[in-house]
């Protein structure tokens, strides 16, 4: 029995007893590009349906914009008439919707299913789902740190003024600041009332170097259910802009050239079936390194895996042009493919790796807050599972000088080199996810690479309109 059909047979069996059940329930899955897409529907339908209804294929048609890719990809296209495709209720992920006052309303994610019942291969939460099983008798377990600019403007403001000078919600280079959240106290505190309602649960929130910027970290949860957060999270934080009146988040990876930009940093670790950590040890007889002395072999596999293939999946931790403008090692933005022990330069950073330490864990540093939490994850996820299931010895040296930095091998520096590596014939993100999701995924990313060789950039103007 496959993981979907066990999450059919729970819709049945739980569905009406959950407390979030409410007379009306948003169904929303999550796009390519991590966007919620969704209806609301008659609760009463999803129960005489048993918890699968159709949904239009085309929001895996379209680009985040809306405009249909092009060339059109296999799933959604004018040749099959954009196909109907199933949506099936995730009963886990019921919730209160908080956004709706005066209609009871519950949310529920789905997982999108072909018309024979199979999971869609090209839908970001069921590849994690898919992912997650493999690890048998194992937990995988993450959490995640987000950055995100926060502007005095609204949507139709930003269009108008081409989102050029946009007004900071505070001025200045704060960090860590006590007093510049108060200055936002209405939207700061609308954040954490939302989240506490849609069952996010926040281990910290503060003000971040830059202006109007914030930093949330997300508490360690289960993989799949971290994921589902991380894009709540940015939902609660607009509905919180609009609900104070004109204050709009910002999640772009780089909002300002001159300003560092915004990460997405995803910690992971394995937990066994009594909740121990799986990469602690008590000690090694004969580590590689010193750094991984108390690392499990576990661990050491995981993170060989993790360096084998972290270059032919890099287009997942960075899937936007803006992305690539992020990573500059000046801003701790890693461009190499390295690791070290409690190193912030590094692509991969272990932490607290200690004898026994329940804290010990992988922090993935390269992704941006603009990256599809729950596509990243199945990224660091599979690359894990690949090593430990092959036993990958560790080779690569840790970073422990500005030198190793410089003589570690680059990542993928622009959008078409990410491109290139994944889609390969002999990508291991093949080997990982299967031919449909790579050619798909590659397929979008070709389209928005277009879209963006096509434009003409206020850079170009201010260079060239008067000089050529």
């Amino acid at each position: 029995m496959s993981w979907l059909n066990n999450v059919r047979e729970k819709f049945e069996k739980n569905f009406t007893n959950t407390p979030a059940y409410r007379d009306w329930t948003m169904i929303a899955g999550i796009d390519i590009d991590g966007q919620l897409r969704g209806k609301v529907v008659k609760t009463e339908k999803l129960v005489r349906a048993k918890g699968a209804v159709g949904f239009c294929s085309v929001v895996f048609g379209w680009d985040l914009n809306d405009d249909k890719y092009t060339p059109e990809l296999g799933i959604s296209n004018s040749s099959n008439g954009y196909r109907d495709i199933e949506a099936v209720i995730d009963a886990n992920s019921f919730r209160n919707f908080p956004f709706q006052p005066g209609k009871q309303t519950s949310l529920a994610l789905v997982y999108f299913a072909n018309t024979d019942g199979t999971p869609l291969a090209q839908d970001p939460r069921g590849l994690l789902k898919s992912v997650v099983t493999r690890f048998d008798g194992q937990h995988p377990k993450a959490g995640m740190e987000l950055e995100f600019f926060n502007y005095n403007e609204s949507g139709p403001s930003v269009l108008k003024k081409g989102g050029r000078d946009l007004v900071p919600l505070t001025v200045g280079m704060h960090g860590y600041s006590v007093y510049r959240p108060m200055m936002g106290n209405e939207y700061w505190n609308k954040i954490l009332d939302y989240s506490n309602e849609f069952g996010i649960d926040i281990e910290c929130l503060h003000s971040e170097t830059g202006p109007g910027v914030y930093e949330v970290a997300l508490e360690y949860a289960d993989a799949c259910l971290l994921a589902d957060r991380a894009t709540l999270f940015k939902l609660a934080c607009r509905k919180a802009g609009t609900e104070v009146g004109n204050v709009i988040p910002c999640f772009m990876a780089k909002p300002q050239s001159d300003l560092p930009g915004n990460s997405g940093h995803i910690h992971v670790s394995l937990a066994d079936e009594f909740n121990s950590n799986i990469f602690s040890s008590e000690g090694e007889a004969d580590p590689p390194f010193p750094e991984v002395k108390y690392l499990s072999q576990a661990g050491q596999h995981f993170l060989a895996g993790l360096l084998d293939g972290l270059e032919d999946v890099m287009i997942l931790f960075a899937p936007n042009i803006n992305s690539y403008k992020r990573l500059d090692p000046n801003f701790w933005a890693p461009t190499t493919i390295s690791w070290g022990a409690e190193h912030r330069l590094t692509s991969i950073r272990l932490i607290d790796a200690k004898p026994n330490a329940k804290g010990c864990r992988f922090e993935v540093r390269i992704p941006g807050a603009d990256v599809v939490p729950h596509l990243a994850l199945a990224a660091i996820l599979a690359l894990g599972h690949r090593g430990m299931a092959a036993e990958m010895p560790l080779k690569t040296a840790p970073t422990r000088s500005e030198q190793d930095f410089l003589n570690s091998p680059k990542l993928p520096c622009t959008m078409q080199e990410a491109i290139g590596k994944f889609s390969a014939k002999t990508s291991v993100a093949r080997e990982l996810f299967g031919d449909d999701f790579v050619d798909h995924y590659t397929g979008t990313r070709l389209h928005e690479l277009e879209k963006y060789n096509r434009a003409v950039t206020d850079w170009e103007k201010v260079r060239y309109f008067e000089t050529t």
